[in-house]
């Protein structure tokens, strides 16, 4: 089953339906995401190739695991 945030993902879709998608092509190779939640709090997800399948299944193990790491001193 794949996730609605990893189907818009695996697809490069950028369409408005439930969230709104700036893109902004600086030719670096990991992706970053400025993400919203449902509480209104701000978050940002950084996708590189290390990262890009467990960000496909879930953004926001992804995302708590990054705030770990980030929190270890480990660079992602």
């Amino acid at each position: 089953m794949v996730t609605h945030f990893g189907w818009h993902f695996l697809r490069s879709e950028i369409t408005p339906i439930d969230c709104t998608v700036d893109v902004i092509d600086d030719e670096r190779p990991e992706i970053v995401f400025f993400i919203k939640d449902r509480a209104g709090q701000d978050k940002e997800l950084v996708v590189n190739a290390k990262n890009r399948a467990e960000a496909y299944d879930s953004w926001q193990l992804a995302w708590e695991k990054q705030q770990i790491e980030k929190g270890s001193g480990s660079q992602t």
